[in-house]
């Protein structure tokens, strides 16, 4: 019988082979994924039903890119829209599939300073009035989904140049909501981000755009073809996550930590935002004896 040892990932209690000496699958990861380690998570359950061992590497969104051109891993999970665009304009995956979705959700202070005009925008219209408020915008750090996000919503903005209220930051996911909330600022933030923000007390003044088709953030697994790895070809992976087990670790991850899961199966419907929960209401206050 395989000895077993059992490891914490963040809120997932999980069960995982000890060190395999099989082959070796390398698997890129986006950096926006590390917080809450759903790649250990699947890394664990996959390495429970197979000989083969995986690496996980986590790079910023457009290292990722990179690596996978030059062929330094093996499978990638992405998250970037353009990073996906890209691989495929260089026919660098042999194969790709869309696993999950959340979203990307814009938070900012209690005051609307916006005004009704975004009820019924967009979120390009969102970014268009954001830049015309001048109001404080934290801008994610380089090379993070929520900075790539960003960069492609003000480009088809229109606008040529950022306002001075746009502040360069070099933060992220749950750090980036924090400083938001506490600098009573706009930001463009992960919605897991917020929920796990909110799980330690931190919570948005304000939620001004969600549930947007150009919010989305579809979680993809592409397996970059073997003409660039120059190594031979281990389809096991890949056949694990698309299937019935990888499918029902997606469907439950983060069920125990927030009370439902953090990613929504598949891709929503072309032309529609990411249907996911509202966020918990904070726990009351014990009453005063």
């Amino acid at each position: 019988m395989r000895a077993r040892c059992i490891l914490s990932f963040g809120f997932a209690l999980v069960l995982c082979g000890c060190p395999k000496s099989g082959p070796q699958i390398r698997l890129g990861v986006d950096q926006s994924l590390e917080d809450l380690g759903l790649a250990e998570f699947v890394r664990a359950a996959f390495e429970e039903t197979s000989d083969e061992r995986l690496t996980v590497d986590f790079f910023d969104t457009y290292a990722l890119q990179s690596a996978s051109v030059a062929g330094k891993v093996d499978y990638a999970l992405v998250v970037s829209e353009a990073s996906v665009q890209d691989l495929e304009a260089e026919g660098i995956p042999i194969r790709s599939q869309v696993l999950a979705h959340e979203e990307l959700i814009y938070i900012g202070p209690f005051e609307n300073h916006l005004g009704s005009y975004i009820e019924a925008s967009d979120a390009v219209g969102v970014q268009q009035a954001m830049s015309r408020a001048n109001y404080k915008y934290l801008k994610a750090r380089r090379g993070s989904v929520e900075r790539a996000r960003h960069d492609l919503l003000f480009k088809k903005s229109g606008d040529r140049i950022e306002p001075g209220s746009f502040f360069e930051t070099k933060l992220s996911g749950v750090p980036l909501v924090k400083q938001a909330v506490e600098a009573n600022a706009f930001a463009l933030v992960k919605r897991s981000a917020v929920l796990q923000a909110a799980v330690h007390g931190v919570r948005p003044h304000r939620i001004y755009r969600e549930g947007d088709a150009q919010l989305v953030l579809r979680l993809l697994l592409v397996e970059v073809h073997p003409g660039k790895t120059r190594k031979k070809r281990r389809p096991g992976f890949f056949d694990f996550l698309t299937g019935e087990a990888g499918t029902e670790l997606l469907r439950r991850f983060g069920s125990e930590r927030f009370g439902y899961p953090v990613y929504g199966l598949g891709a929503p419907e072309d032309g529609q935002g990411a249907k996911v929960p509202k966020l918990p209401r904070p726990p009351k206050p014990p009453a005063e004896p």
